[in-house]
């Protein structure tokens, strides 16, 4: 549970960074889409965003401290398939 805990800690430093340069491209280009959408639909985005992130780890580290990374490896399975199909055959997300 530690180093899972520490794993994720150790994510946020890089998350807010790519906010930062994000924001800074934004800036940077003016092509005004802070303009063009608003600041409100923005920030509700990213609060969002930290929200589900936040159960998400919630939800993976309970997962590794009760052992059942079964599931996820057979969602990863059948995720990758997915994707490699469409990638080679389907053309349709990818």
């Amino acid at each position: 549970k530690t180093a899972a805990d520490f794993s994720f800690l150790l994510s946020i430093p890089a998350i807010l960074a790519a906010v930062v340069m994000d924001v800074y491209d934004i800036i940077q280009t003016g092509e005004n889409t802070l303009a063009s959408i608003g600041a409100g639909p923005l920030v509700l985005g990213m609060i969002f965003a930290a929200v589900s992130g936040f159960f998400a780890v919630k939800v993976m580290i309970k997962m590794i401290q009760n052992r059942k990374l079964k599931v996820f490896s057979w969602y990863l399975w059948v995720l990758g398939a997915l994707i490699l199909l469409d990638q080679l055959v389907l053309h349709i997300v990818f």
